[in-house]
C-alpha cells in the first residue's frame, strides 16, 4: 500500500511539472521548429519578436474571433437580431460527437436555464462560440452571417495574407465524401492534392447536406 501511494505521489509531481506553464517549452519549440513557427510580438507599437510574420498557418479556433466581429457588426447594423430565438435542433445538425472536446455539450449544459421551448437566442449562440469554442455554433453562425460577408470583413479589418474562412464542421467530412475508400497517408495525399476551389465546393455541398439531413 505504501509503495502504491509513493508511486501515485511521484506520478503526480511529475505530471504537475510536465503540464505546468513553462516559457522554455515555447522558446525551445521555436528554436527547434523554425519552419513550423510564425510569430509577431508587439508591445506599445514596438516590434519585439518577428519570425515568419507573413507565413500562412492554420489558426484553428482563433478564426472564430473574425466570425464574432462580423456578428457584432451585423447586430449593430440591425441586420441580425441578437434576441431572435433559434431552435436548438438547428445547431444539433452541425454537432459531431467527439470532435470538439465536449465544447458543445458543455455549452448546452451551461445555458439550460436560457433555453425557452427548445430555443435559444442568437446572442447566446455567439457567446457559446467564443466562450466554449462550440464548432456547431460556429457553423450555424457562418450560415446565418454569410461566408461572403465574413470573408469581406477580413478586408475591412485590413487583415492580409489570410485564406478564406469556410465551414469547419463540414470540412471534417470531405475525406469521407470524396475518397471514401482511402485511409491514413493515402487519404492525406489525395486531400493535399485537391485544388482549393474543389475543396471549398465539396465543403459547401456537405454543409447543404448537414443542413437538410444531418444523419
Amino acid at each position: 500500500m505504501g509503495i502504491l501511494v509513493g508511486v501515485i505521489i511521484v506520478l503526480g509531481v511529475v505530471g504537475f511539472y510536465y503540464f505546468m506553464p513553462n516559457k522554455s517549452l515555447v522558446l525551445n519549440f521555436i528554436k527547434e521548429n523554425p519552419d513550423k513557427t510564425a510569430i509577431k510580438l508587439v508591445r506599445n507599437d514596438t516590434v519585439l519578436v518577428e519570425i515568419n510574420p507573413n507565413k500562412v498557418m492554420p489558426l484553428a479556433s482563433t478564426v472564430k474571433i473574425i466570425i464574432a466581429i462580423e456578428y457584432a457588426e451585423q447586430a449593430a447594423a440591425g441586420k441580425v437580431n441578437p434576441e431572435e430565438l433559434i431552435e436548438v435542433t438547428e445547431l444539433d445538425k452541425y454537432y459531431v460527437p467527439n470532435t470538439d472536446g465536449g465544447a458543445h455539450p458543455s455549452w448546452l449544459k451551461k445555458v439550460e436555464n436560457k433555453i425557452q421551448d427548445d430555443r435559444i437566442t442568437i446572442r447566446e449562440i455567439a457567446k457559446g462560440m467564443i466562450a466554449f469554442s462550440s464548432n456547431a455554433n460556429t457553423e450555424w453562425l457562418c450560415e446565418k452571417l454569410g461566408l461572403e460577408n465574413i470573408n469581406g470583413r477580413l478586408d475591412s479589418l485590413g487583415v492580409k495574407d489570410h485564406t478564406d474562412i469556410y465551414y469547419i464542421v463540414s470540412a471534417l467530412f470531405i475525406g469521407k465524401e470524396k475518397f471514401a475508400n482511402l485511409k491514413n497517408k493515402e487519404l492525406q495525399a489525395e486531400l493535399s492534392r485537391m485544388p482549393i476551389e474543389e475543396y471549398r465546393q465539396a465543403m459547401i455541398d456537405i454543409h447543404s447536406k448537414l443542413k437538410t439531413d444531418s444523419t
